[in-house]
């Protein structure tokens, strides 16, 4: 028995294995999947989140809170004493709408952050026109739409907010515009922009040097004001913790480690340190002394806030680089083993696929363009009575003398002829005569297959003469036993006849007399006789005529079954 293997892979569609390589386009999509989904700690997220939620909630509490010391004429609510700035009612109005939008942006609903995106445009334009007019020296009414201000002598248009306290309501509303419409990295460096004025503020409000917090006279930033800011920018900040910058804090890498770990010191302790120099005791530190030391402590504290932050984010790309190399190599390894597991399936595929073909009792064959036989099996052998050195080498119309189909000549052995194109997909019948010229019926299944080596063609050759032989002989009994059937009906009517004939008569004769039901009984039986060569005849013509489908009446059927076997049960 002698199959090529090549021919067999071929004859299987798939072609001979080979190395699989891991496109890198797939390979880096699948690495940064991976690794991105592995960055943000869900928990962690969750807590910042609720953290950004509780800072916008204690801001509209913080600015309802000055609204209200305005409305019902109590200080108390809106500054710390006469001494220090108010929180003017526009400013405070501004910081509640700013705190209702950031609960409202955090809803899923499109209603909800429609309307935060309303407000924080309000926002906007309030602050802008503040900032407006510090710029062309105008005032709007907006600065003191109610009067409930009464102003200061010499200072600023009463109940307008200073131009730091515009500056950073504006940079809160469009830092909440721009993560809202998916600019996080923008929204967040405009948000950080307000933290810092934020922050510097309270710095200066805790040394005590009122040049932190003061632009000119009447232009100062009240305590509330600041500590608003402050609020107002970690909400937008923590609205998305897990994205932009702020996916460096929310990160289990080791730089987000560090920066959650040792960002507070490395800025807190500076500042917290500069306050015990000038407040501990009589150190008779000058205003002068206090103002530098704040200075140094908050550029400590900033260097500092530079430094942890720029190596963490360092630290946070070794980290990405070697998360993506182990995830790189868990990958490579997985598509490894899924070529060799590919690789040994269709061995095992090929192994099934030429034992299949080996043990065929049809003949196979494949040859190329050129007709050259490549492979066999060993019913091929034995279907043209060669030897495997007879078929090496020879043509697939040296095997055969003829081959036609329904009286013409069949696309195969016209193509290798040279007189057609090559055949495509087909199952067909052929007389076929053999070089040794036994004339035979085949049954051919032809395919034909692409890959690496070109187009190959595949053929199963099943010789079929003994079975339509045998259909051919079947034929021929069946037509003798449908004309041995229509002789008898003619031969067994012709008797029923003359006795339905005689029957009749003799029905005539003992009309009225007891035994006339003796004649019909007769006329019955002779009637039943006729229909049963009539059913001979019809059971004959089965297969010879076309089938008629029409309605049956089964109840009918069934009753007449029913009277027809009582009645011959009674006559038993």
């Amino acid at each position: 028995m002698t199959v090529d293997d090549r021919a067999t892979s071929r004859a299987s569609g798939t072609p001979r294995t080979r190395p699989a390589a891991v496109e890198e386009a797939l390979l880096r999509e699948a690495v940064e999947a991976r690794t991105i989904a592995s960055l943000p700690q869900a928990e962690l997220v969750r807590r910042l989140s609720l953290v950004g939620i509780a800072a916008g909630a204690l801001l509209v509490l913080l600015g309802g809170v000055a609204m209200l010391g305005w409305v019902v004429d109590a200080p108390a609510l809106y500054r710390l004493s006469a001494e220090t700035a108010s929180m003017k009612f526009s400013t405070a109005a501004g910081l509640t709408g700013l705190g209702v939008a950031i609960l409202l942006s955090r809803r899923g609903d499109r209603t909800a952050r429609t309307v935060a995106t309303v407000i924080a445009v309000g926002v906007a334009l309030l602050a802008g026109l503040t900032i407006s007019e510090y710029a062309l020296d105008v005032t709007y009414p907006v600065d003191n739409l109610f009067g409930l201000d009464a102003g200061d002598l010499g200072g600023d248009p009463a109940g307008r907010m200073s131009l730091a306290t515009a500056v950073g309501v504006l940079l809160i509303a469009v830092a909440l515009l721009l993560i809202d419409r998916g600019q996080v990295m923008a929204g967040q460096l405009v948000a950080s922009a307000s933290l810092v004025i934020g922050v510097t503020t309270l710095v200066g409000y805790a040394y005590g040097i009122e040049s932190l917090y003061t632009i000119g006279a009447f232009k100062s930033i009240a305590l509330r004001t600041a500590v608003g800011l402050v609020l107002g920018s970690l909400g937008v900040l923590l609205q998305r913790s897990d994205a932009g910058f702020m996916s460096l804090i929310s990160g289990n890498t080791a730089g987000g480690i560090i920066v959650r770990r040792f960002l507070p010191v490395a800025t807190l302790v500076p500042v917290l340190g500069g306050l015990v120099v000038v407040h501990a005791g009589d150190t008779g530190a000058t205003d002068r002394t206090s103002g530098l030391i704040a200075i140094a402590a908050t550029l400590v504290g900033v260097v500092g806030f530079t430094l942890v932050w720029f190596q963490s984010s360092r630290l946070r790309e070794v980290d990405l680089r070697r998360a993506g190399a182990e995830n790189a190599f868990a990958l490579a390894r997985e598509a490894i083993e899924a070529r060799d597991a590919i690789a040994e399936e269709l061995e095992a595929s090929e192994r099934r696929a030429r034992a299949i073909i080996a043990g065929s009792s049809a003949a196979y064959v494949t040859f190329g363009l050129s007709g050259e036989i490549e492979g066999w099996n060993r019913a091929a052998l034995e279907l043209f009575g060669l030897s495997p050195e007879e078929m090496k080498g020879k043509r697939a119309n040296e095997l055969v003398q003829r081959s036609k189909v329904d009286d013409g000549r069949s696309e195969m052995m016209a193509y290798l002829a040279g007189e057609g194109p090559p055949p495509g997909d087909q199952q067909y019948e052929a007389d076929m005569i053999a070089r040794d010229g036994r004339r035979l019926r085949v049954d051919i299944s032809l395919w034909t297959v692409t890959d690496e080596a070109g187009l190959t063609f595949h053929a199963f050759i099943s010789d079929v003469t003994e079975r339509r032989q045998a259909e051919l002989e079947l034929r021929r009994a069946n037509d003798d036993l449908a004309d041995f059937s229509a002789a008898m009906a003619h031969d067994l009517r012709t008797p029923l006849t003359v006795v339905k004939g005689f029957s009749g008569m003799l029905a005539a004769k003992l009309a009225g007399t007891p035994e006339a039901e003796l004649a019909e009984r007769i006329d019955r039986a002779a009637d039943r006789g006729s229909r049963l060569i009539d059913d001979i005849l019809a059971f004959a013509q089965i297969g010879r005529t076309a089938l008629e489908r029409q309605p049956v009446d089964v109840d009918a059927l069934a009753r007449r079954v029913a009277a027809e076997q009582t009645a011959a049960a009674s006559r038993d």
